[in-house]
């Protein structure tokens, strides 16, 4: 008797304390999953937020990677224009000239189209004084601002990004040969063109083509391209002169040295050169 009264108080016992319902226990794993999901959207807002940081940090590297690129192209474009006014892009194909002379020469030419300014054998006021010998005069000029161009055509001095100070002096690909300015190539090389300003040294081959500009006011342009047999230079002079003679540097690079002018295509777009060549065009 006094075991099973035992018993009876024991079960007395579990029959006071409270009991779970079956909706407290789903209350209890409904919190247990709201806590995991809680935790779960905390660690993905942060991996978002880490995202978006490391993302604004690499836009933040981009922009001063392209502010510097930009930067370095306007120096070399500032500094380049300023050799070209100077007479120094390229050097020593025009004679001394006075500071600030070649700039305002240029403006001046530059004004209304097709160069109505432009005098062959003369050239522009210099402060109070008239134009004398001792300037270049306008063919002179041109020619000089025609090799300028060819050294950065379009007028790009910093391209892709990429600033290029060196100018377009090597051989192109596709059979194209050297380009040189002022100074006479190597006797060894065959295949060039060049704008110098005293006459080439030796027989020139039959690839080499060479403009001999006038250091003198008189503007006669001598033009030597290599043929068998055949050393005497073609003069160009007169007004048209200046125009005939680069047309024939041209037109040899585009019929000897698969038309390439140093790294610069006759026909490229931004030299467009080849168009002088269309029927009824040449001077």
């Amino acid at each position: 008797g006094g075991a099973r009264g035992g018993g009876t108080g024991a079960d007395d016992a579990g029959a006071l304390l409270p009991r779970r319902s079956q909706g407290s226990n789903q209350g209890e794993a409904h919190a247990r999953l709201s806590g995991g999901s809680s935790r779960s959207a905390h660690a993905q807002a942060y991996e978002a937020h880490e995202q978006q940081q490391q993302q604004q940090q690499r836009l933040e590297k981009e922009k001063a990677a392209f502010l510097l690129a930009a930067a370095s192209n306007a120096i070399v474009t500032h500094t380049r224009l300023i050799s070209l006014l100077r007479a120094e892009l390229p050097r020593g194909l025009l004679p001394v000239t006075p500071p600030g002379y070649v700039a305002r020469r240029v403006a001046e030419l530059a004004e209304g189209s097709c160069v109505a300014e432009f005098k062959h054998d003369a050239g522009g006021d210099w402060g109070s004084e008239r134009w004398s010998g001792d300037l270049p005069n306008d063919a002179q000029l041109m020619c000089y601002l025609f090799c300028a161009f060819l050294e950065t055509p379009g007028w790009v001095f910093a391209r892709e990004g990429v600033a290029t100070p060196e100018g377009s002096r090597g051989g192109a690909s596709g059979g194209g040969g050297a380009l040189y300015f002022a100074t006479p190539p190597p006797p060894h090389v065959e295949r060039f063109a060049a704008v110098l300003s005293t006459r080439p040294p030796g027989m020139i081959k039959e690839n080499g083509c060479a403009v001999v500009m006038p250091r003198l006011a008189a503007p006669a342009f001598a033009v030597y391209c290599g043929a068998v047999g055949d050393d005497a230079p073609r003069v160009f002079d007169g007004p048209n002169g200046v125009w005939r003679a680069l047309c024939a540097l041209a037109l040899h690079a585009r019929e000897r040295n698969g038309g390439a002018l140093g790294t610069t295509r006759v026909a490229s777009a931004n030299v467009a050169l080849d168009s002088v060549f269309m029927p009824g065009r040449l001077l």
